[in-house]
C-alpha cells in the first residue's frame, strides 16, 4: 500500500504482479493526496498490508490520526531526513475537493527532486528485498532499470540549470521547493488556485514584485482559468504546467507526467 502515485509508481516498478499488488486507493478524481484521508474500509486495507509506503516530510496528514502497524511501515525519505525542507506558517486556503488546508512544517513533494526520488526508489527496494528475499534477483534487475529512467529525469533537469540561470521564476503554489533547490530555479511561489481567480488585491501585490523582479515564466499545477491566463498575458507571463502529480496522472504514468513536464519547461526556454 501506498500514500501518494510516485511511491505507487516506484513500487510497481520494482515488483512482479505474479508475488506482489502494489495499491493506492484514492479515487483518480483526488487531485492532492497529501490532504486526502481514506475511509474506514481503505484504511482496514492499509492495515492487512505487507508494507506501507510513506513519503514522509509531513505528506499525508490523515497518518497523525490513524493507528498502523508500525512493523509495516517505510518512510521512503527518511534516510534523508536532514534535506527536509522545512516551511513558514502559510495562508490557510482552499485547494480542490480536498478542503481548506495550509503548507506549513515541511514542504513534502520530495520526489521532484528526482536524485531525492532515487533514494525514495532505494529504500523500496532494500525493503522489499528484506521481505520478500526469494524475488531479490527480479528485484535487483527492476531496481536497476528504475534507476536508469529516474537518473535520465536528473540529467534533463540538470540541462536546463544553465539556460534557466539566475532568472526569476514565479509558481502558484508552494509545492516545487525540491525542484527548487535542486536544479538552482530562483522561484517565487504564490497561494494561487488555477479554477479561482485571484483578488484585485493579489494582483496589485503581483505587480509590485514584477517590479523589482521581471519574469516571463509561471509554473502551474494545472492550467489556470482563461481569465487569469489573459491577466498574465497582459503582463507577458507565459504559464507553464508542471504538475507534482502526487495523485494519479489522467493518462499515461508518473514518469510519462515527469517527461511532459520537463518537455513543458524546455519548450519555453527554447
Amino acid at each position: 500500500m501506498t500514500v501518494n502515485a510516485p511511491l505507487q509508481y516506484l513500487a510497481e516498478q520494482l515488483v512482479d504482479t505474479s508475488w506482489a499488488e502494489v495499491v493506492f486507493p484514492a479515487s483518480p478524481e483526488t487531485t492532492d493526496p497529501a490532504y486526502w484521508h481514506p475511509t474506514s474500509e481503505q484504511i482496514l486495507q492499509y492495515q492487512k498490508a505487507d508494507l506501507i509506503l510513506l513519503n514522509g516530510a509531513g505528506y499525508a496528514r490523515w497518518l497523525e490520526t490513524t493507528s498502523l502497524p508500525v512493523s509495516k511501515l517505510l518512510n521512503t525519505s527518511l534516510a534523508f531526513k536532514e534535506q527536509w525542507i522545512a516551511t513558514g506558517q502559510a495562508l490557510v486556503h482552499q485547494h480542490g475537493p480536498e478542503g481548506k488546508h495550509s503548507h506549513e512544517g515541511f514542504a513534502s513533494t520530495t520526489w521532484l527532486d528526482f536524485g531525492l526520488l532515487q533514494r525514495q526508489a532505494q529504500a523500496i527496494y532494500e525493503a522489499c528485498r528484506q521481505k520478500w528475499p526469494l524475488h531479490a534477483a527480479s528485484l535487483e534487475r527492476n531496481h536497476a532499470s528504475l534507476i536508469q529512467d529516474l537518473t535520465s529525469l536528473d540529467i534533463a533537469m540538470q540541462r536546463m540549470q544553465s539556460d534557466f540561470g539566475n532568472k526569476p521564476l514565479l509558481a502558484s503554489h508552494p509545492v516545487y521547493q525540491y525542484m527548487a533547490r535542486a536544479y538552482s530555479l530562483n522561484l517565487h511561489s504564490l497561494h494561487w488556485e488555477p479554477d479561482q481567480m485571484p483578488p484585485e488585491s493579489d494582483w496589485d501585490t503581483l505587480d509590485a514584485w514584477l517590479q523589482i523582479n521581471p519574469t516571463h515564466w509561471m509554473l502551474w499545477e494545472e492550467t489556470p482559468h482563461e481569465e487569469i491566463q489573459r491577466r498574465l498575458k497582459k503582463r507577458a507571463i507565459t504559464w507553464v504546467v508542471v504538475r507534482p502529480q502526487g495523485g494519479r496522472p489522467s493518462t499515461g504514468t508518473f514518469l510519462d507526467s515527469m517527461r511532459t513536464n520537463i518537455t513543458n519547461l524546455a519548450s519555453q526556454l527554447q
